[in-house]
């Protein structure tokens, strides 16, 4: 199963990430805490987060709205900071035209927003350290792009943002 996404939640990670057991040393993600799910009833966006740490990431995002602005921190929970969206969270959104990625959004997965072909309009914060391959392919009506960081930072984290077919204007 090596392209089948897990994740291992545990009671106490220190007690198995410093174990000399190699087998537990060798797993990522591990997390401290029982899995917990928060979501975005409006919007449809569903955040998964482990219970002993702050941060959550955006696993799916269902909405049907055209316009959407990923939440900061998860609703409902004690502060949860979103800094992550997962491999394929929004793939063939095809409602989606306008999309804000929050500040404090670290890493875009693999595909996250592939498929997405109504998307015009998209922000990105300057938080961005990774964008996964293909994230936004297939985004052919892509068409403005509001940065937080220099463009040239921006393809420094990845090249392969967006198709090679379209040029959106760069703000």
């Amino acid at each position: 199963f090596p392209d089948v996404p897990a994740a291992l939640y545990v009671p106490d990670k220190s007690k198995y990430s410093s174990s000399s057991d190699a087998n537990w040393n060798t797993f990522s993600p591990m997390y401290n805490g029982e899995r917990g799910v928060g979501t975005n009833d409006v919007l449809n966006l569903t955040y998964e987060y482990a219970t002993g740490e702050q941060e959550a990431r955006l696993i799916k995002g269902a909405s049907t709205a055209a316009e959407v602005t990923i939440d900061s921190y998860v609703p409902k929970t004690d502060g949860k900071k979103v800094t992550a969206i997962a491999a394929s969270a929004f793939t063939s959104s095809t409602n989606l035209t306008t999309l804000v990625i929050p500040k404090g959004v670290e890493t875009i997965g693999a595909g996250a927003f592939k498929g997405c072909g109504s998307l015009e309009k998209l922000t990105l914060p300057s938080s961005l350290k990774e964008i996964g391959e293909e994230a936004f392919a297939d985004s052919k009506n892509l068409s403005t792009l509001y940065l937080g960081m220099e463009a040239d930072a921006l393809f420094a984290i990845n090249s392969n943002v967006y198709s090679s077919e379209i040029t959106p204007t760069i703000y």
